[in-house]
């Protein structure tokens, strides 16, 4: 049977047909034509939360690599480029959040002292010469975006 809830439709005209619908018409349900085993519905809904897993990761991932190149001049640049693809890196962020810190410090020796200092695992003198190197050469390097981008004020109408 058709209820026609689409020919010339406006709010009130739908309204009333689809409550008539749904109270005057008994459709049946939608029944699958096998019974699915337990098992297989669980396996589906674990691959459907990893995947909800993956793309959460692939957000927060490019959403981090959004800001880094705002923040940090250099990044992801090929050669000499602070690239952010080991824990190092991310453990040097996490102590260095924000290019200005690293200007403000300016010193090789000083940086190289605070990352040794903070004992990270696997980073020895070598490693942490190394990272302090490629942090220095990030910030030395400032892009056209590199201005305070959480403080950008915009033009208002006067």
């Amino acid at each position: 049977m058709t209820t026609g809830s689409r020919l010339r439709k406006n709010d009130k005209r739908d309204a009333r047909r689809l409550a008539v619908t749904e109270f005057m018409e008994h459709q049946k349900p939608y029944l699958l034509a096998y019974k699915q085993d337990p098992i297989y519905r669980e396996l589906t809904d674990m691959n459907r939360y990893y995947d909800q897993l993956n793309e959460d990761k692939k957000r927060a991932r490019n959403r981090a690599h959004r800001v880094l190149q705002l923040v940090f001049a250099s990044f992801g640049a090929s050669k000499g480029g602070f690239d952010f693809d080991t824990k190092l890196s991310w453990e040097l962020l996490v102590l260095f959040p924000h290019a200005n810190i690293v200007r403000e410090i300016g010193d090789l020796n000083e940086l190289e002292n605070q990352i040794l200092a903070a004992h990270f695992q696997g980073v020895g003198p070598k490693r942490a010469h190394d990272g302090t190197r490629k942090v220095l050469t990030s910030v030395q390097t400032p892009s056209n975006d590199s201005r305070n981008w959480w403080q950008y004020s915009y033009p208002t109408n006067q």
